[in-house]
């Protein structure tokens, strides 16, 4: 087996185990393994592997490594409305989601919803642990479709008192 496909395999492995890796998709008729958000070394990228089945096994080579932008930038781009699997996309799978209520006298940071509307929390580089400030927020609702929620608001530097 050559040394390309010998790191190549070592960079699949790695990407696969990685904890803040996207969610990956594979097809199996493209034989390709898309993985939209891959953290090396704290820098973003999105990867794109084609799966090779011959004579020395099966071996994933890269077809594509882009660098994504920052994950603030990133961040910054999301708007209302966009849906659950868009900012999957954009940021990759959040590290906590919660499902909460909007109530009288909140203690922590929410959306602007009406008393008692229910809301999804996605949480991005949150430190519960901490009193300031810190991570990222994503909240979802339904707005029109209830079969699909929309993103009704987003933070940066969530807090609870």
């Amino acid at each position: 087996m050559s040394k390309i496909l010998v790191k190549v395999t070592i960079l699949f492995v790695l990407i696969v185990n990685y904890v803040n890796a996207g969610e990956p998709e594979f097809s199996f008729e493209t034989n390709e393994l898309d993985i939209p958000v891959v953290m090396v070394d704290g820098i973003p990228y999105s990867v794109k592997m084609h799966l090779i089945d011959d004579e020395q096994g099966l071996t994933f080579t890269v077809t594509e490594a882009n660098n994504l932008p920052s994950f603030e930038e990133r961040f910054e781009s999301l708007q209302n409305g966009m849906t659950r699997q868009e900012v999957i996309e954009i940021l990759g799978v959040p590290q906590n989601i919660k499902n909460l209520e909007i109530k009288v006298g909140a203690f922590c940071s929410e959306p602007t919803l009406e008393v008692g509307s229910v809301y999804e929390q996605w949480e991005y580089g949150v430190d519960r642990s901490s009193q300031a400030p810190s991570g990222f927020v994503v909240w979802f609702s339904e707005v029109d479709n209830p079969s699909e929620w929309e993103i009704v608001g987003k933070l940066k530097g969530f807090s609870c008192m």
